[in-house]
């Protein structure tokens, strides 16, 4: 559980980086592109915490509203290609500072890695 803290730790503060929020703009441009709503587009993407945070949440409330699950398998169809496009840019610089990061954290925790590597071999050899 430490270690997970502090790697969410070090995700939250990627994902607010400069990189990251120059991506944002482009993000929300695209998705109002493809007609979805602006202050959804741009609700927790520009300036919020995490860049997908406003189109989770529309597309959450989308299916809470869905009369059936035909509609709601029919919005995700509609509307997961648009995500995939419009995250791209975002989620390949996301990605470049995690892989990064990731190396200096494990690095970092080696000891710690190593002892929780060899409690999960124990465990998983008992079984």
């Amino acid at each position: 559980t430490p270690l997970a803290r502090a790697w969410l730790k070090q995700v939250a503060r990627i994902q607010s980086s400069t990189a990251v929020r120059a991506e944002r703009a482009g993000f929300s441009s695209c998705l109002e592109s493809y007609g979805v709503p602006a202050d959804v587009a741009t609700s927790g993407g520009r300036h919020g915490p995490g860049p997908f945070t406003g189109f989770f949440a529309w597309m959450s409330r989308l299916g809470a509203s869905a009369a059936s699950t035909q509609r709601y398998a029919s919005q995700q169809r509609l509307w997961t290609p648009v995500f995939v496009t419009c995250a791209r840019p975002t989620v390949t610089t996301m990605e470049r500072l995690q892989a990064a990061a990731r190396s200096r954290f494990l690095a970092a925790h080696a000891t710690r890695v190593a002892a929780i590597t060899r409690i999960v071999a124990a465990i998983a050899g008992a079984r």
